[in-house]
């Protein structure tokens, strides 16, 4: 089976493999970490969804008043220009006490409710429900969606540039191991490679080179003797 060329190269070239290795490690990552990152700003959101329903049903306790037999919202809250939560209010029994301009507009949409016991002065105890559209929780999801999608890519991008310095920078040694021994024949093999760092994994290698051809000169040392005495 022949293999293309630019196949072959690929499997030749350890710089190319440590630099796909690298940017797929790093892409994995970064889309994992995208993915805890809009997990937690969706359950962040979500809570912060639910401490506003809270609020507006002590909101709906404070700004209901009994006028002219019924329940009305104070014209003061009106007035300041906040609008009015999507609220509807029932007795203990079902019956329909109040219930905002905005609660048949929010029905239509995706919304999301809470229904609390409450108390209002003049009423005694009642069944609040209050509701709030979802779709401004998704817009901010989603622009955090576009901000992470868009970003993976430039760091993936940006993560190969680097792995290839880096995997480039860390075969030095070994382009340099590699024209050393090229040069290192029968007649020279008192030479030995150079050893910056005894530790790494790349002094080791070289070690064990300087060991053989310890181990050769040696022998052609001994050949030689041998073939001088004969």
């Amino acid at each position: 089976r022949r293999v293309g060329p630019s196949r072959t190269a690929f499997r030749r070239s350890i710089r190319m493999r440590l630099t796909l290795w690298y940017t797929i490690a790093l892409g994995v990552a970064l889309l994992t970490y995208a993915l805890f990152i809009y997990f937690v700003l969706w359950k962040m959101l979500a809570m912060n969804l639910n401490r506003q329903l809270e609020q507006d049903v002590k909101l709906t306790e404070r700004m209901l008043v009994m006028e002219k037999g019924q329940l009305v919202w104070k014209e003061t809250h009106v007035d300041s220009g906040e609008e009015i939560p999507g609220v509807n209010v029932e007795s203990p029994d079902g019956t329909r006490l109040y219930r905002s301009p905005r609660y048949k507009r929010i029905q239509k949409t995706d919304h999301q409710k809470l229904k609390l016991d409450g108390y209002i002065e003049g009423i005694g105890p009642v069944s609040i429900q209050v509701f709030r559209r979802l779709e401004p929780m998704r817009e901010e999801l989603e622009f955090i969606a576009i901000v992470l999608i868009s970003g993976i890519p430039l760091a993936i991008l940006l993560s190969a540039v680097g792995g290839s310095m880096l995997a480039r920078r860390a075969l030095v040694s070994v382009d340099r191991m590699a024209s050393q021994v090229q040069v290192i024949t029968a007649e020279r093999l008192s030479e030995r490679l150079p050893i910056e760092n005894p530790d790494d994994e790349l002094g080791r290698l070289a070690g064990v080179f300087n060991a053989m051809f310890e181990r050769l000169e040696y022998s052609f040392e001994e050949l030689r003797r041998f073939t001088a005495d004969a």
